[in-house]
């Protein structure tokens, strides 16, 4: 019976100890770079606009993501570096979409036209693509802040698109970033 007891306390022990260790070691950022004490993290947020629920999360870069009949707002945080500039940011991100045969099918890049935003942090893509028997276009507004780039994708059934467009724009001016440490 004193050696159950003992196998039992060297256990409860050794999960205490490593509890403990992981709780002090630094936080890792996405890339498994640690972040020192001192260093802050940067979050995004969108104001969703009437009509647009909240839906789940699938990945640790989704920060939220909201939806509306076949319309889907989301928004995107990764660390970058601090070496990234938007240009290359940008071109990653479009070959990224279009090389994406697994999600998109039929892919075109279109104009942005009627999408509105603003800044030298900010650029953006807009697209078509099959996905799951649906045409549907995109809107992605990418910003780059400090070692992270952000990305506001909205889409919806090609034919129904317009009638977003004043949401999305809405959901993509009412960004704004906030630090957490």
């Amino acid at each position: 019976m004193k050696r159950n007891h003992c196998g039992i306390l060297v256990m409860i022990i050794a999960i205490f100890l490593t509890i403990s260790f992981a709780g002090c070691s630094s936080p890792q950022k996405e890339d498994g770079k640690h972040m020192d004490n001192e260093e802050k993290e940067l979050y995004g947020r969108i104001v969703p606009p009437e009509g647009f629920v909240e839906g789940t999360s699938e990945t640790e870069n989704v920060m939220a993501t909201y939806k509306k009949d076949m319309a889907n707002i989301t928004l995107l945080r990764t660390y970058v570096g601090s070496d990234e500039t938007l240009e290359e940011y940008v071109r990653d991100s479009r070959e990224k979409y279009e090389d994406d045969v697994l999600h998109f099918m039929e892919f075109e890049f279109v104009d942005t036209d009627g999408l509105e935003y603003s800044g030298s942090d900010k650029d953006a893509i807009a697209f078509e693509a099959l996905q799951d028997k649906v045409m549907r276009k995109y809107w992605v507004v990418i910003v780059l802040h400090a070692e992270y780039a952000f990305e506001i994708i909205c889409n919806a059934p090609k034919n129904e698109f317009d009638e977003y467009a004043t949401s999305f724009n809405a959901a993509i001016s009412s960004f704004e970033i906030f630090e957490s440490k």
